[in-house]
């Protein structure tokens, strides 16, 4: 098992503005398999600080970003800290009022859809001075210690590999199309209906497909159909059934706002 961290996204500098791992690997494929210009300015998404390298697609493994060993990371980029397990995430969570997840939701979609015009290092959340917490980083207290955990994150709308991201702990976001689905449901005589929030990521086509779906419970999303959406939510995914479906960790550990 490798023992350091991937990046599907980077901070390109010649360009100052986030550049995605898939859109990297078309470029190389189309490039004669060279690096060209993302070579030496290609940093950590989060602080901007950390120089990322490119690792070539092999028979045996797909192509993926990481830091150079002799870069690092800013103090308060939570790169530098462990993943979070589910586990640990749930006693996070338990730990929390509804209000203060959606809180740490807010600032999640602040951070990851935030306008890149004019974006540079000193507006990293790592880097800004204005007391914002880090909205990647979990904290809880143990025993008078204080346990840091970082949480992985995944872009809807890019590549799912299953065997990287099943079960594990993730941050997912992304602008998708929204749509909800029902079913109805009996428990002790009673009937009534759960919901499911089904979601669309736009495809290199420019086709607007399923990419997964989250049970709501009785919960049921005002969504409007054709509008596109900003949406963060902390879960793992089950491929146990073929088709991905996004689990919360809680159930506020949702955010979904109109582009």
């Amino acid at each position: 098992m490798k023992n350091y961290k991937t990046f599907d996204e980077c901070y390109f500098s010649v360009e100052n503005r986030t550049e995605y791992l898939d859109d990297i690997i078309d470029y190389v494929k189309n490039n004669r398999n060279d690096l060209g210009k993302y070579k030496n300015y290609i940093f950590c998404p989060e602080c901007k600080i950390a120089e990322l390298s490119y690792v070539h697609q092999t028979s045996q493994r797909r192509a993926f970003l990481r830091r150079k060993p002799s870069s690092h990371h800013s103090q308060n980029c939570s790169y530098n800290f462990e993943y979070s397990s589910s586990e640990f995430s749930k006693q996070y969570y338990e730990e929390l009022n509804s209000n203060q997840i959606q809180d740490k939701m807010n600032s999640a979609m602040r951070v990851l859809f935030k306008n890149e015009d004019g974006l540079d290092r000193k507006n990293s959340i790592v880097n800004n001075t204005n007391n914002e917490e880090n909205p990647f980083i979990l904290k809880i207290e143990n025993n008078g210690n204080q346990i840091k955990k970082s949480l992985r994150r995944k872009n809807l709308g890019k590549y799912l590999d299953k065997e990287e991201i099943e079960g594990q702990l993730h941050l997912f976001y992304g602008e998708v199309k929204l749509s909800t689905s029902t079913r109805d449901f009996e428990k002790e005589n009673n009937k009534y209906q759960i919901y499911f929030l089904n979601i669309y990521c736009l495809n290199k086509k420019g086709e607007w497909t399923k990419r997964t779906s989250i049970y709501r419970g009785t919960i049921n999303d005002n969504i409007i159909k054709d509008k596109i959406y900003k949406i963060v939510a902390v879960g793992t995914m089950d491929f146990s059934k073929g088709f991905p479906k996004l689990e919360l960790s809680n159930k506020y550990a949702i955010l979904i706002r109109e582009k």
